[in-house]
């Protein structure tokens, strides 16, 4: 307590109580009696930390070369899986001449013209001119705004356009005209 004060401080003259700590009892485990015993149990004189004890091999067993190896099983002959063992027909000779009279009825031009005219076209990818372009006003402009220059062909296709679509409509009209006859 002088420690506290100093020694000639007035607190010093005040007798002082003295106050105990009440602690609380020691942790002890409950396991603590069953470690014990089997500390014992387990316990051999001049035991040191080392290989486990095993069975040692005699001297007529010593390792011999590859026998910790696995063992492969033995080779069994080869079959195909294809059922009963059975192969696939043999290629025909050079000289053997192939079935006739294989033919289909499909005719597969007539099939082939009529679903590439009912064909839906591909989609086009979005180009540059219908994106927005942000300004650095922050203002989203389409793009073809952007372009300042005017050419005298805006607003109608170029001559060479017209003789394609002709070129390109003359089969598809007879096809179109086939299928509603049939």
């Amino acid at each position: 307590m002088a420690d506290m004060y100093p020694l000639e401080s007035v607190y010093n003259l005040i007798p002082r109580e003295g106050v105990e700590f009440e602690t609380q009892p020691r942790y002890t485990s409950k396991f603590r009696e069953q470690v014990k015993q089997e500390k014992q149990n387990k316990r051999s004189s001049h035991r040191t930390m080392g290989p486990a004890k095993m069975e040692t091999p005699s001297p007529e067993k010593f390792l011999r070369k590859h026998s910790k190896e696995p063992q492969l099983p033995e080779k069994k002959p080869f079959a195909y899986m294809d059922g009963d063992g059975q192969r696939k027909p043999p290629i025909p000779a050079r000289n053997e001449q192939p079935k006739m009279g294989i033919c289909s009825a499909k005719n597969y031009i007539r099939d082939n013209a009529i679903k590439n005219a009912l064909a839906v076209p591909k989609g086009h990818s979005p180009s540059m001119l219908t994106q927005n372009v942000e300004t650095s006003s922050h203002w989203n402009v389409p793009a073809s705004s952007q372009n300042t220059q005017r050419k005298r062909t805006t607003g109608r296709p170029p001559s060479t356009c017209s003789s394609a679509k002709r070129r390109r409509d003359g089969p598809r009209r007879s096809i179109t005209n086939m299928l509603r006859s049939v």
